[in-house]
């Protein structure tokens, strides 16, 4: 049962070089690739030139969202205009300035962990998850709703694989992963606080992610 979804952005690393797609991937299609996943590699530093240098023309990113990410990490940056759209390349400096004595992916995943429990204090975040009522399984069927409310750019999509795991994919991403991966963990952590949430890299602007319990 596949959702379409709304999403994100990254990547902590690229074992495998500088490949816009990993292996057995075309393009970026859904879900066509082998197994692989594995725990999210924190130690490895952040691919700030190389996703500088892909990023594609004329993407923007709204100012709530540098708001929110300035915030999240502790920086002193001018706030920006909620609704006004800034060029993706600030976006992905901004996250950039979470590196510091190699801990920048554990800094942006530990930054996209707040997501969920902030979506969950907001008034459109309570309904949803009123919604969902503390199933995991059907937060992955509401998973489109929850990634438009608190992360807003991308597409993201969830294969449930019953009886207790799903895979989330999301497409069209260009900040670091980890701050998505964080993201994903964190919210599902709301609902279950052991579930071995597991990492999949696909491109620069692809992942994968599978969560069991």
């Amino acid at each position: 049962m596949n959702f379409t979804l709304e999403g994100a952005l990254s990547r902590p690393s690229m074992p495998h070089g500088d490949s816009r797609v990993g292996p057995g991937v075309v393009g970026i299609l859904w879900g066509v690739h082998e197994e692989g996943f594995a725990p999210f590699d924190f130690d490895a530093p952040l691919d700030v030139d190389a996703r500088l240098a892909a990023l594609p023309a004329g993407r923007r990113v709204r100012g709530f969202v540098f708001n929110a990410v300035a915030r999240r990490l502790g920086l002193d940056e001018p706030k920006r205009t909620a609704f006004r759209e800034y060029p993706l390349e600030d976006f992905v400096r901004l996250l950039a300035q979470a590196e510091r004595d190699g801990e920048g992916a554990r800094r942006l995943c530990a930054a996209g962990e707040q997501i969920g429990p902030a979506l969950q204090e907001s008034t459109a975040g309570r309904v949803l998850f009123a919604l969902i009522g503390g199933d995991l399984m059907r937060a992955g069927q509401y998973a489109e709703r929850a990634w438009r409310l608190g992360v807003s750019f991308g597409d993201l999509r969830t294969t449930e694989r019953p009886p207790r795991a799903f895979d989330v994919s999301v497409r069209d991403v260009w900040a670091f992963h980890a701050y998505l991966f964080g993201a994903i963990k964190g919210t599902c952590e709301l609902f279950e606080p052991d579930a071995r949430i597991r990492y999949r890299w696909v491109s620069l602007s692809a992942f994968d992610v599978r969560v069991e319990w």
